[in-house]
């Protein structure tokens, strides 16, 4: 129970064995006994279309291929959680699944990825010539307006130490 994921172990019909408290709270509610895991993840659902998406992920691909999919359900709380299960094969018979929380980190890779985009077209699409370079003074990076200044294409650009744009007093 302290561990910081869910967890839960499934008989060969995809019924819960055992599950723990975090299991319960990510996964919406408590297993009744003798549910599958389907109807579990699906009384954890916004609508009926989504139920269909979350039962044909758990099926495809956590059941049957054994692979780790994230999907989005409604936690004991009522926020939605983004939960990755992560399925692992029993000598004999049955799963392991752990269950976590990705949300925070999901939250975060979408801000970076609008971030980056905002400072990308900020980049790309300001009329005056950026050339951006690491600490040792290669170019990564160089917008239009760079390229047309300095009569070069930016691959041209990655390739040069800024260096060799200045006369030697000018280091």
């Amino acid at each position: 129970e302290a561990i910081p994921c869910g967890l839960l172990l499934l008989d060969e019909r995809g019924r819960a064995v055992f599950h723990n408290e975090r299991a319960d709270m990510l996964l919406g509610a408590p297993a009744m006994e003798g549910q599958p895991v389907e109807e579990w993840l699906a009384q954890s659902c916004r609508d009926e279309q989504h139920k269909g998406e979350v039962v044909r992920q758990w099926r495809e691909g956590v059941w049957r291929k054994q692979l780790a999919r994230t999907v989005t359900l409604v936690a004991e709380d009522g926020l939605l959680r983004d939960v990755e299960l992560r399925p692992a094969s029993l000598p004999g018979s049955g799963v392991l699944v752990m269950v976590h929380d990705v949300t925070g980190d999901r939250r975060a890779e979408e801000l970076l990825r609008a971030t980056e985009a905002k400072f990308r077209t900020l980049i790309h699409e300001n009329p005056l010539p950026i050339v951006l370079t690491d600490r040792s003074g290669l170019v990564f990076e160089a917008n239009s307006a760079a390229e047309a200044m300095l009569g070069r294409t930016r691959a041209e650009l990655r390739r040069m130490p800024i260096e060799e744009w200045f006369a030697p007093d000018s280091h």
